[in-house]
């Protein structure tokens, strides 16, 4: 609501109280008044708020991913400036996510200094607002549809672990295709190993068993033809058996001996 009237009609205009946030986060990156940082980073952006936000189940913030996780999912990995410029941003500037620090030495010491270990959100309201913003962005592209797909996928599969909840064959070549794998996350990546498995097995067995009955009928047709024509020859001689007996009879009822 920075620099809005505080009056009902500006906060119906941003949504409500459950649009604030949406509309903050399409302002700070999305708009064109938006800071040319902020949109040079957007994309990146949206792929570490989205590794951050808990399963579909949650709203709690409690989902910390170490800094190589978010810099893989970021596509910085090979622009470690970029990256870092993209963690003050959220950090230091916009205050959406928040180092998660430990005391604790590698070797299960007590150290005098911090060490960060990772990131996470920075406050439990903030899920709800990210989730539709970042959800309402990816239904705009095929990549975006399948990111969806596949967390809407895993959270089902991890509450319920049914066959019904696996992707579809359809739906599991539209994530292999649109979603890199170095993207998924280890449930994920569980998840897809059960569907792949499956969907080999299934159009596996399938396959194979066109595939014999293919054969089946290549080998089949030489013999059926061998057959009929055996047949033909056999109807053939048996006709003109039958032709000269009938021919015999006759000339025997013709002769004048047998009158």
């Amino acid at each position: 609501m920075k620099g809005r009237p505080w009056t009902p009609a500006s906060l119906r205009e941003v949504g409500g109280a459950a649009g604030v946030g949406v509309t903050f986060l399409e302002e700070t990156f999305s708009a064109r008044t938006a800071p040319p940082p902020h949109r040079y980073h957007e994309t990146a952006a949206r792929a570490v708020l989205q590794a951050l936000l808990p399963p579909q189940d949650t709203e709690i913030k409690g989902h910390m991913r170490t800094r190589d996780e978010l810099l893989a999912a970021s596509g910085y990995s090979d622009r470690p400036r970029d990256f870092q410029e993209l963690l003050h941003l959220l950090d230091a500037e916009l205050r959406l996510i928040t180092p998660a620090e430990s005391d604790t030495g590698a070797d299960g010491s007590v150290s005098s200094s911090t060490t960060i270990v990772g990131y996470q959100l920075t406050h439990d309201y903030l899920v709800p607002s990210l989730r539709d913003w970042l959800t309402k962005k990816q239904r705009e592209t095929r990549r975006g549809r399948a990111r969806l797909l596949l967390s809407d996928r895993t959270g089902a599969w991890n509450v319920h672990p049914e066959p019904r909840h696996l992707p579809s064959l359809a739906e599991h070549l539209a994530i292999r295709a649109w979603v890199p794998r170095r993207e998924w996350s280890e449930q994920e990546r569980r998840l897809m190993q059960v569907s792949g498995r499956r969907h080999l097995l299934r159009w596996g067995t399938l396959f194979g068993l066109l595939t014999l009955f293919v054969l089946a009928l290549a080998i089949g047709c030489p013999v059926i033809a061998l057959r009929e024509a055996q047949l033909r020859q056999q109807a053939d001689k048996y006709r003109g058996e039958s032709n000269s007996n009938l021919a015999l009879a006759r000339s025997r009822l013709a002769s004048p001996s047998y009158l």
